[in-house]
């Protein structure tokens, strides 16, 4: 984690660490500290690491992970190198019902599991789970949280530089994965006074409303926004977002389709989707 917490050294003097601490049962940075070959500013930087790691056990869980993040620089990595700042919010808010550091990561790590194993009693009324391991799921209600600008998506699409586009385009994809898992109800959680540019776009659509206009008429809506009961499997549609595909089943208010591009079938509630007879 050298290189992400303003320490400036080789790998192979970071092994060479490793190795003398191993062989003193010694502390990796301190070896590293004594070994005398850092320079100035790095050695200044491992001299406030080590005393922020030494801080850390007293340290509450909230207050551990903003010293990681402030003090020991690893929130400027994560800005340097465009990763998702939101994360840290979501930590935060774990941080809260813990006393210490160790116990954040204990909780962490039971919650790793809990996803690996993703195992669901018949009798679990809640079932806890990424957009990712929902895929070709149902749920009769969905809730799906922090979805504002800086989490999902990760940046507001007015903000986005050019080589971040394409990366947008696959969380508006994975939101519409989370949205049409829904068989009854969808509850879209956001934060007041906090934009949400998937939000906006979901009401949009499902309102006809853009920007104050008036709602588009239904006979304008119906050639976008197809229903079960004009499909047949075998119909070819395009999606506007996921391209042109078979319309494989239907079942009640349910239309399923396989993508040419993607290979992957989706399934989408009758009337919600948008996408045109071919």
């Amino acid at each position: 984690i050298y290189y992400k917490l303003n320490i400036k050294l080789s790998k192979e003097k970071a092994q060479d660490a490793c190795s003398e601490a191993a062989r003193r049962d010694s502390p990796i940075l301190i070896e590293l500290y004594k070994s005398g070959v850092l320079g100035k500013k790095s050695e200044e930087n491992l001299f406030d690491l080590i005393s922020c790691f030494n801080e850390l056990p007293r340290e509450s869980a909230a207050g551990g992970l903003l010293t990681v993040w402030h003090n020991m620089g690893y929130g400027k990595y994560v800005h340097r190198n465009k990763l998702d700042a939101g994360k840290l919010q979501i930590l935060l808010l774990l941080a809260k019902n813990e006393d210490n550091p160790l116990a954040l990561l204990s909780r962490l790590d039971e919650l790793r599991e809990i996803i690996l194993a993703h195992r669901n009693s018949s009798e679990v009324s809640l079932t806890l789970s990424t957009i990712h391991s929902s895929k070709g799921l149902e749920y009769d209600n969905v809730y799906l949280l922090d979805v504002l600008d800086g989490i999902l998506p990760f940046k507001a699409e007015g903000e986005l530089e050019k080589d971040e586009m394409r990366l947008f385009q696959e969380e508006r994809r994975l939101f519409y994965v989370g949205v049409t898992r829904a068989r009854h109800g969808l509850n879209l959680f956001s934060v007041a006074g906090e934009a949400s540019s998937f939000v906006s776009e979901a009401e949009k659509l499902l309102r006809g409303t853009a920007m104050g206009e008036k709602s588009a008429p239904a006979s304008e809506m119906a050639k976008t926004h197809l229903v079960a009961s004009e499909l047949n499997p075998g119909d070819r549609v395009k999606h506007k977002f996921f391209g042109p595909g078979l319309v494989t089943a239907i079942e009640g208010s349910h239309i399923s389709v396989r993508f040419d591009e993607s290979g992957e079938t989706k399934t989408f509630l009758s009337g919600a989707a948008p996408m045109k007879k071919e």
